[in-house]
């Protein structure tokens, strides 16, 4: 456990009990500012020894409540740094492991559907087959009618039986077909819900490949940063005892880890140029 990590298990510790602790304080300072209030004897003496505490706890309480959130940056930047290659390593697996299920899934989903409009298709098609046999047949039969022969009225009236009870047959199959395809739109739709939140997790983890990519590279451009930082002091020496002008008047690089000095700034250069000696300078 680092140093960060070990002032930050205190602190939460400490906020803890203290937030615990904080009622009976108060109880008891506001009992004795009440027993001070009405007192009438002489010249009664304030009850700092009993007020003081609840007001220090409250002081302590707001002093961690900013000093927590200040050290579980650092112990983020210190995890994240530390883990940041296997964190990419660990996401990327996950990732192409996620990413194949949702091929999966879409695959499945796609053959659903086609199954699910091909069926629907086909008994429509052949409804609307059956509904103009019917219709024809009718018509057949109205004209049989009209010719007063009885043999041919019957064998037209035979046919529209036959055309109105396949239709019927098939309105019944398409029926169940509906209640098929309704089946199958709830298969599907309960696909899409799996595959949401599998793309839910698969932009989690390009989230979290991005950060620990970040961790990587800002850790990198830190120590890279103070480098840059002690050969332009080791110029600005040179410059100085040269006799030259200062030619990193706008030196400014910015920081990125969450520590005190949020930038490397000209006046930092200065200071570690005071600190270099010319056999520093000359020991090439």
């Amino acid at each position: 456990m680092s140093t960060n990590s070990s002032m930050l298990k205190q602190c939460q510790t400490e906020l803890a009990n203290l937030k615990k602790d904080l009622p009976r304080l108060k109880a008891v300072a506001d009992e004795a500012e009440k027993t001070f209030a009405n007192s009438r004897q002489g010249r009664p003496i304030y009850p700092r020894d009993q007020i003081a505490p609840y007001s220090n706890a409250k002081a302590k309480i707001d002093e961690l409540s900013r000093e927590i959130p200040r050290l579980q940056g650092l112990v983020s930047w210190e995890e994240g740094v530390k883990s940041a290659s296997e964190d990419v390593r660990q996401a990327r697996k996950d990732i192409a492991k996620i990413q194949s299920e949702i091929k999966g899934l879409r695959e499945k989903r796609e053959t659903l559907e086609s199954k699910r409009a091909g069926l629907v298709a086909k008994h429509e098609r052949e409804f609307k087959a059956a509904e103009r046999d019917e219709h024809e047949a009718a018509q057949a039969y109205a004209l049989a009618m009209g010719e007063n022969d009885s043999g041919v009225e019957r064998k037209a009236e035979g046919v529209l039986q036959k055309a109105s009870h396949a239709l019927a047959i098939i309105k019944q199959t398409l029926q169940g077909a509906n209640t098929v395809s309704s089946a199958l739109s709830t298969q599907l739709s309960e696909l899409d819900d799996v595959i949401q939140q599998k793309q839910s997790e698969l932009d989690s983890l390009n989230s979290k490949v991005l950060q620990a990519a970040r961790f990587y590279w800002a850790d990198r451009f830190e120590r890279a940063a103070h480098e840059l930082a002690t050969l332009a002091a080791h110029v600005a020496a040179a410059e100085k005892l040269l006799g030259y002008g200062d030619s990193l008047t706008d030196f400014y690089i910015p920081a990125i880890s969450p520590k005190k000095a949020n930038c490397i700034s000209h006046r930092r250069i200065l200071n570690q140029r005071s600190d270099i000696k010319l056999e520093q300078l000359t020991g090439i």
